[in-house]
């Protein structure tokens, strides 16, 4: 049978106790050790130390007994944990914190430990028992974790089962726009997140509530947020759910990115494909699949759709007397001014050249007809720089006749044009 370690027990002794139980303490894999209770300078002494604390700081139980602990404390020890141990322990509290301690070879690893009071009602005195357990590669972990963390473009905000936000990191504060993230740590995720929403932007809320709910994930979700100083800001938003416990509420992660960059490319992009180079209006090759769309949507709704054809006149003597960077800039002031007298579910194309096109949805040939009056009007009106005067156009109008497709339509009102031109130009005329 082996040898129980044995613990002296005597009137300065913790433990009127069989050597049983300090055999239990022994197999203890935590640093186990005890202490007499003056906080004040030389003390407290320590009257035991199990196997696991002196392996873990290269002292002997023999080295360790009636020094006080203060021997494990060095440069790297957090005195704001000491102070606020003393307080605890002066009031009778049990105490648990974190700090950098020291091993005989001066090498300082990280404690995570606690004390409580213990009576010892045998001895009729009282002692400090502390549980402790070294958490260097944890907390060197949880550091990394956190410079990650906060160093990561994209915002993160950690919500609990409770649905109170537990985190947000730098770039989550930047993209919230409140850069404290104080003033977000125990909100709610609702308030957060509907404060971020307006008539303007997409609520957020729906969204996430979702993922709580059907503990499904949601990536690449596009959206706005507006910041506290009112200005919009493109995002893309995931959201994973977490679960503590199979019986807990769900919690999650949000993670926004700013989305404002790759918008803006994405809008060049695209205008790049399906607008007019010099004068930003939808370029010919796009306007076809607008036209091909917007008959598709008539003959199926059974509503009405005009078209709008138009040049300017005399355009060549604008070239041929200025130049052709005059010319340029007579065709994006033309479109600038065009475009000002639309709604925004017209479209204006360039077909060609000084020709253009407008397509209206839901509009009559009768309705086209004041449109293209009013815009005849505006160009006319409008003062043109470098001395250029004026410029007319002349416009065909033509609704859509169910069934009849777009060549027969545009037909129509490339007739319309016609007549208008021999007519006198700067007029508009109806097919």
């Amino acid at each position: 049978m082996s040898k129980t370690p044995s613990l002296d027990v005597s009137p300065a002794d913790p433990m009127n106790d069989p050597a049983a139980l300090v055999g239990v303490i022994e197999q203890i894999f935590d640093s186990v050790l005890i202490t007499t209770t003056d906080l004040e300078l030389p003390g407290p002494a320590i009257v035991y130390a199990n196997s696991a604390f002196c392996a873990k700081t290269g002292y002997s139980a023999a080295e360790l007994i009636g020094q006080t602990p203060r021997i494990l404390q060095g440069s790297g020890t957090d005195q704001a944990v000491l102070e606020r141990l003393k307080h605890n322990l002066l009031n009778g509290e049990f105490f648990e914190g974190c700090t950098v301690n020291y091993r005989k070879n001066g090498e300082p690893y990280m404690v995570r430990w606690n004390i409580r009071p213990y009576f010892s009602e045998q001895q009729n005195r009282s002692y400090y028992i502390s549980v402790q357990r070294e958490v260097t590669r944890e907390v060197a972990l949880e550091q990394t974790h956190q410079r990650v963390v906060e160093s990561v473009v994209e915002g993160i905000i950690a919500v609990d089962p409770s649905g109170h936000v537990t985190l947000v990191n730098p770039a989550g504060q930047t993209i919230l726009g409140k850069p404290d993230q104080a003033a977000w740590i125990g909100e709610s995720w609702q308030v957060l997140f509907g404060s971020l929403s307006s008539d303007d932007v997409t609520d957020l809320v729906q969204p996430i509530t979702r993922v709580l709910q059907t503990g499904a994930t949601l990536t690449g979700h596009r959206s706005q947020i507006k910041r506290p100083d009112g200005s919009l800001l493109d995002i893309e938003m995931s959201v994973t759910p977490l679960q503590l416990s199979p019986d807990s509420e769900l919690g999650c992660v949000i993670i926004l990115r700013d989305n404002t960059d790759q918008r803006r490319f994405e809008k060049r992009l695209w205008n790049a494909a399906n607008r007019d180079a010099l004068t930003q209006a939808y370029s010919r090759r796009f306007g076809d699949e607008i036209i091909a769309r917007e008959i598709q949507r008539a003959e199926a709704d059974q509503t009405p759709l005009a078209l709008v054809y138009f040049d300017i006149d005399y355009f060549k003597s604008v070239n041929d007397t200025h130049g052709h960077d005059a010319g340029d800039y007579v065709l994006k002031t033309l479109v600038a001014t065009v475009t000002d007298r639309l709604r925004q579910t017209d479209y204006l194309i360039r077909w060609g050249g000084e020709e253009f096109v407008v397509i209206l949805p839901a509009t009559t040939g009768e309705m086209a007809m004041t449109v293209a009056e009013a815009i005849r009007l505006r160009v006319a009106s409008t003062e043109l720089d470098h001395g250029l005067g004026h410029v007319e156009i002349s416009a065909g109008v033509a609704q859509y006749q169910l069934h009849e497709g777009f060549r027969a339509w545009f037909r129509r009102a490339d007739e319309a044009l016609y007549e208008a031109k021999g007519a006198g130009r700067n007029q508009v005329h109806s097919a």
